[in-house]
């Protein structure tokens, strides 16, 4: 029965279903999870620098090496400690990270597993074309948005997301480019900006698909010419010489539109 008449302002609104918000759920718990690892890595940190210790490795470049290697871990097994006391603080942190490391893993493996089914495959394995998503963003970003269709344009999935600023008036005064609004799920555009951490360091390169994601050719062209334009823009950004966390946010939202676009097109492809 049609409840809603034609010109009524009541506007009918997406429902997600059971298998969606539980899905919402097993993401949310990964980036809980994430989070958590993250948050003992620096109490790790913090410890050690109370002792004077520092991880200061460089590369041949300069640049600080990463504190996810086997020569970190052979540093880490170095440290000794006057106290006791802190001996054994250093020993919790150390076991707490790896059984946090643990589950995250756990928590990707079923990830992988959901995202692999038939109602997920398709958005999942054209959306990891994009340069700056993984499967596991992929995924989130599947489950979050639920059905592209629901966006009526690309700024409006940007708008959901969050990632669009800010804009007030008073009088005959207007700002437009104020902070960005940070509105909806706060786990997913946390992904689109950490998904854009080295974006400064790719190139404009086709992406590589693994092993079992069936992509469409117009989706794969698409794709291409997404991550194109993102090179593209950021290098204008940087020219421009624009802070990097403008350059983020910048490319952030167009990430938004592109990833919208890629789902509107595999849903084309699905439903005809």
């Amino acid at each position: 029965m049609e409840l809603i008449t034609p010109g009524s302002s009541i506007k009918r609104v997406w429902m997600p279903d059971e298998e969606i918000e539980a899905m919402r759920d097993l993401t949310r718990a990964h980036a809980d999870g994430t989070d958590t690892t993250k948050r003992l890595k620096q109490q790790r940190s913090a410890l050690l620098l109370r002792q004077g210790y520092v991880w200061n490795e460089r590369t041949a470049s300069g640049k600080l090496r990463s504190t996810n290697t086997r020569e970190f871990e052979s540093w880490l097994n170095q440290v000794k400690f006057a106290s006791v006391g802190s001996a054994e603080a250093f020993s919790y942190y150390r076991s707490a990270i790896k059984e946090s490391e643990d589950r995250v893993r756990y928590l990707e493996g079923l990830i992988e597993a959901h995202a692999a089914e038939e109602r997920f495959k398709p958005y999942v394995d054209a959306l990891c074309c994009l340069k700056s998503v993984s499967y596991i963003s992929a995924f989130l970003y599947t489950v979050e948005i639920g059905d592209f269709s629901r966006f009526k344009n690309p700024p409006s999935l940007a708008c959901y997301l969050g990632v669009t600023p800010t804009s007030g008036a008073s009088g005959e005064d207007r700002a437009d480019n104020g902070h960005i609004t940070k509105a909806g799920p706060s786990h997913a555009r946390d992904a689109l900006i950490e998904g854009l951490q080295n974006v400064g360091g790719r190139n404009a390169l086709p992406k590589r698909l693994k092993a079992g994601q069936v992509v469409s050719d117009e989706v794969r062209t698409h794709c291409e010419c997404a991550n194109r334009r993102m090179s593209a823009r950021y290098e204008h950004l940087r020219k421009q010489k624009k802070l990097p966390n403008v350059i983020k946010i910048a490319l952030a939202n167009e990430l938004c539109r592109w990833i919208w676009s890629v789902g509107m097109m595999v849903k084309k492809e699905l439903d005809s």
